[in-house]
């Protein structure tokens, strides 16, 4: 079973949307991996929590896109990071912004899913 979750991140947090609930047993596990976002010097944290005792591999997908002090846009880099979570563990993932020159950027279209492993 696959957990996909889209969210709209805000200033300081983020708003988590599911899609919509299947069978107990596939709620119970979709409510296993949380994610929360923070705001770092130039990027995002996304903080991975599992609460239950699966094991569980995710991954988090996001676009970088670096501006010049105009506003134009300079580059852009689509990144998917990985992440292997144990039962009851927590671990955190990097999205930097640092190869954009002026510091002038946007990351956006973030996206993350979790598959339990057997």
């Amino acid at each position: 079973m696959r957990l996909d979750r889209l969210f709209v991140p805000f200033a300081l947090g983020l708003c988590v949307i599911a899609g919509s609930p299947g069978a107990r047993a596939e709620a119970e596990e979709e409510s296993c991996v949380t994610v929360h976002q923070s705001s770092v010097e130039r990027g995002l944290d996304y903080g991975f929590s599992n609460s239950c005792e699966l094991r569980y591999s995710c991954s988090l997908s996001a676009t970088v896109t670096c501006q010049d002090d105009k506003g134009q846009v300079t580059g852009r880099d689509r990144r998917t990071l990985r992440v292997s979570l144990d039962a009851n563990a927590s671990r955190v993932v990097s999205v930097s912004a640092a190869a954009c020159v002026t510091g002038n950027y946007r990351i956006d279209g973030v996206a993350w899913r979790c598959d339990p492993l057997k």
